[in-house]
């Protein structure tokens, strides 16, 4: 075992000092936390990216991007040392497809009879099931036990939406961090979301799958006509102006921010597909089912790229008589073929990504992924999957998805391949940590050189993890330490410099533990 190396600062009097924060829009009150922007995270395994791997690596990361990852990287003075040695880091993952951070649909009124009509506000649309004039990064409130739930799947960055209705208004893409709303977001533009279920509305069209589909390309055919009259004459009123109406004016850009389509199976992603090349939309990502495998030549041939739930069907209950005749053929051949269905779009070249959209109980979406991986879905894809695939289709490449120089940082750290029995204990958030389970300590016992200016002490630390203490000498004086604490590599002890000569008042100090071939040397 690599013997410690004990790099410690120490001052007699701590001072704090708040920064004015760039880009800052809102004035700091009270406390805030001013520890370093500086880390380095060290000893770590680092998938920088899918199919590349870095073992005992230095990640550097100054005020939140990452400056520089590898094997030999000297680490500059003042960066906080975290010492990972043991554990596998990952870039940090993306899920396209949630609804996090937003309201749910008001309750519906109810109705004695058909509604045939839209209450008109503002410039909503005709048809109650249309809501895309929403802009969902205006009313973005961040909920601490939901971003918990994304956390400890490793989810750092959701892309989200309300889940209601045919066109769902324009998502934006959000930190799962705490925060601020407005730091949270790190897209606000978003794709828009739509799906061909009207969701809450009460109106009484469309009523069925023929009626979505017709609504879906009326609306699409009105929100070209509006992006080409803006601005011009309606001569159908008597040379009265065009009507405002945001939801179309919003449609009308969808060849620029995309369009997110959720269907809930195989002939639905066909069917939308083709209503979407009708209008020649090609940014369009389509939600799938976990039936592709049903229909992989087709859907190849579409080109979109899709956004996959892992919810796989339970085992059919089968075991009296009278249950299995109750079990279709059908259902038992799904239950059988939906663990491979990702390893089946990977083979026929279908890009995806992942999300834990569509899973009642969020914590079988790690234990669904590695099932799919056993039934040939290589971890390679699934890691692209969670990190550059999604990156890519949110339009944030370069930002996100790779642990690489420029990117922010975001990470997943784990005690374990997590593509076969790992655990999740931390995720990082723009270099802020998000701890999820307690980290090891390090063994701090033994003792190292302390210099105070010109004066050298021996100091040393006894004691198992969580009861730790020490002593310092200097000559033929010895005085304990108070207040030692120990988290992971870190250690923190005060020091009564006058017992023992080396000065006057009370010193804290602050030290790193780093593993290192010589002797241990306190710095």
């Amino acid at each position: 075992m690599k013997p410690w190396r004990f790099s410690l600062a120490g001052a007699a009097l701590l001072c704090v000092q708040l920064p004015v924060l760039a880009g800052q829009t809102h004035p700091l009150q009270g406390i805030r936390d001013n520890s370093s922007q500086l880390l380095a995270l060290t000893g770590a395994t680092v998938h920088t990216e899918p199919g590349k791997t870095i073992t005992n690596a230095v990640v550097l990361v100054n005020r939140g991007k990452i400056t520089a990852v590898g094997a030999a990287i000297a680490i500059p003075a003042g960066y906080q040392q975290v010492d990972l040695s043991g554990y596998q880091l990952y870039p940090g993952f993306i899920d396209l497809y949630s609804n996090y951070a937003v309201s749910e649909p008001a309750k519906a009124a109810e109705s004695d009879g058909p509604v045939y009509q839209n209450k008109r506000v503002g410039g909503n649309a005709v048809n109650a099931a249309i809501h895309a004039e929403q802009r969902w990064a205006d009313t973005v409130t961040p909920d601490e036990k939901a971003a918990k739930g994304y956390q400890e799947l490793g989810f750092t960055a959701v892309q989200s939406a309300r889940l209601d209705g045919i066109f769902r208004g324009q998502s934006v893409l959000l930190s799962t961090g705490a925060g601020l709303p407005g730091d949270l977001v790190l897209k606000a533009n978003g794709a828009h979301f739509g799906s061909f279920d009207p969701g809450s509305s009460v109106q009484s069209y469309p009523s069925s799958l023929m009626g979505s589909i017709a609504l879906v390309r009326q609306t699409l055919a009105d929100a070209n006509w509006y992006g080409q009259s803006v601005g011009k004459t309606d001569y159908r009123f008597y040379r009265a102006p065009l009507e405002f109406n945001s939801a179309l004016a919003a449609l009308a850009e969808l060849g620029q921010t995309g369009l997110v389509f959720d269907t809930n199976n195989e002939r639905n992603l066909l069917r939308a597909d083709a209503v979407f090349k009708e209008f020649h939309l090609p940014k369009v990502t389509l939600v799938g089912s976990g039936y592709e495998y049903t229909r992989l030549a087709e859907i190849k041939q579409t080109g979109r790229p899709l956004i996959m739930p892992v919810a796989f069907p339970a085992a059919p209950a089968v075991s009296s008589l009278d249950d299995s005749l109750d079990v279709s053929l059908a259902d038992l051949r799904h239950w059988e073929r939906a663990p491979a269905n990702l390893a089946a779009l990977e083979k026929a070249q279908i890009p995806f990504a992942l999300t834990s959209y569509q899973l009642d109980d969020k914590s079988k979406f790690w234990p669904n992924v590695r099932l799919a991986v056993r039934f040939g879905l290589s971890a390679r894809q699934a890691l692209a999957a969670l990190t550059t695939t999604p990156a890519q289709l949110a339009g944030m490449e370069g930002q996100l998805g790779k642990i690489a120089s420029g990117y922010q940082a975001d990470f997943v750290l784990a005690d374990a391949d997590l593509f076969k029995d790992g655990e999740i204990v931390a995720t990082w958030h723009r270099g802020v940590v998000s701890p999820l389970k307690p980290l090891d300590n390090v063994k701090v016992a033994g003792v190292y050189p302390l210099s105070i200016g010109a004066q050298q002490l021996t100091l040393t630390l006894k004691g198992k993890a969580g009861k730790e203490s020490g002593s310092a000498k200097l000559a033929d004086k010895t005085v304990d330490l108070s207040d030692v604490q120990v988290q992971r590599q870190q250690v923190r002890f005060n020091l009564d410099l006058a017992a023992i000569n080396a000065g006057k008042g009370i010193a804290r100090f602050s030290g790193v533990l780093t593993a290192q071939e010589n002797a241990a040397q306190l710095s």
